[in-house]
Order: C-alpha cells, then structure tokens, then sequence
C-alpha cells in the first residue's frame, strides 16, 4: 500500500505540538491502524529531523570548540606580544635614555674640542709673540754683545798702548 500522506516536518525553533489521541479513534478499528501507520511515519520523519538538528549541533559544537581553541591560542600569542611590547617599551626607554646621555656627551665633547682648539690657537700666538720676542733680545743682545765687545777692545788697546811710549821716543829694549 502506498502513502499518499505527506510528511510534515516543523521549521527549525518552532515548536510541535502532540495532542492526544485524534477524533477519529473512536471511530472504526481498521481506521485506527491507519491512523497509528501515519503517526510512526510522521514520528520517524519527525525523529530523522531530530537526528538531523542532533548531528548539526554536534558538528557546530565542534566548531565551536575548535573556534575556543583557536581563540585561546590567539589570546596566549597575544597576551605574549602584550609582554614582549612591555619589554620592548622599557628597553626602548632605556635606549632612548643612553641616547640622550650620548648627546650630552657628544655636545660636552664638542664644547670641549672647541675649547682645546682656542686654547692651542692661543697658545701658538703665545709662542709666536715670544719667539718674537725672543728674537728681539737676542739681536739686542747681539747688539749689545759687540759694542761691549768693541768697547772691550777699545779698553784694551788703550790700555796696551797706553802704557807704550810714544813711537819717537823709543829705544832698544832694555835688555843685558
């Protein structure tokens, strides 16, 4: 025999009522048969359906599941970029510290040069203007040294030939 009935099955969140026994029980036995026959097939549609919406929870609570899992796993690599960003911004603090100390440094430095460079640059005018001056003292004492010397010998010859007599009145040396 072939069932003409087809089989109603409820759209996903609704819900099915089954009420008791229908009218037609009451009615004739061979009536009864039929009625239960359609009610096993609309319970085994309904039971397929079920088993359906049982077999897609499970899946989608497998995907859930996995979804947790790789949420968890994002959430830890996060949580361990969160730390390494905290070491990173210390370290870059720490860095831009000896930067700052470095300039400072290196501004010192170069105040400091620039100083050597001016007292250097002093220093050789320093030298210049004494040996100059040097220079000057000692031509002067030069100077100085041969008419002194000139004066020296002047003294001398006066006093050798001061003591000489005069060219007319000399003789033969006294002698024995």
């Amino acid at each position: 025999m072939v069932s003409t009935r087809i089989s109603w099955v409820p759209p996903s969140g609704s819900t099915f009522e089954i009420r008791g026994p229908s009218s037609l029980s009451s009615a004739l036995p061979h009536l009864l048969g039929h009625e239960l026959r359609y009610l096993r097939q609309d319970t085994n549609a309904l039971h397929g359906s079920v088993r359906t919406l049982v077999r897609g929870m499970e899946t989608r609570k497998t995907v859930i599941i996995t979804s947790c899992n790789r949420v968890d796993r994002v959430r830890r690599r996060v949580d361990a970029f969160d730390v390494d960003i905290a070491f990173l911004k210390q370290v870059t603090a720490i860095v831009e510290d000896d930067v700052l100390a470095l300039q400072a440094r290196a501004k010192t430095t170069e105040a400091r040069q620039l100083q050597a460079e001016q007292d250097r640059a002093r220093d050789r005018e320093e030298i210049q203007r004494l040996r100059t001056r040097l220079d000057a003292a000692e031509s002067e004492m030069i100077r100085r040294g041969s008419v002194e010397a000139h004066l020296i010998e002047n003294i001398n010859v006066l006093a050798v030939y001061g003591d000489a007599r005069p060219l007319g009145s000399q003789g033969p040396p006294d002698g024995p």
